[in-house]
């Protein structure tokens, strides 16, 4: 059984730019032979800029890191960079 609990916030800095923030946790107690809860922890922050009204330029640091998985699992590895995106809507 898996439990999951995320909260994120954005703030508008100016009419085209806008700061952000995630955090995200996932916790499993029936995970095969974990007496603790095995948890895995997302940290996201960055900030988009609309260039147009449906370009958006954005970055986003993130870090990962996985605990109290048993080691037949994973030796509790945890990622972290840079994520660089733009994206358009489309308006049909």
């Amino acid at each position: 059984i898996w439990t999951y609990f995320g909260i994120e916030g954005k703030a508008e800095a100016t009419k085209n730019l806008y700061l952000a923030a995630r955090y995200s946790n996932a916790a499993s107690s029936k995970y095969k032979n974990v007496s603790t809860d095995a948890r895995i922890d997302r940290l996201q922050a960055g900030f988009g800029y609309w260039a147009t009204n449906n370009v958006l330029m954005k970055t986003e640091y993130v870090f990962q890191k996985y605990n109290g998985f048993p080691s037949d699992f994973t030796t509790n590895p945890s990622f972290s960079g840079l994520i660089v995106q733009i994206a358009t809507m489309l308006d049909f």
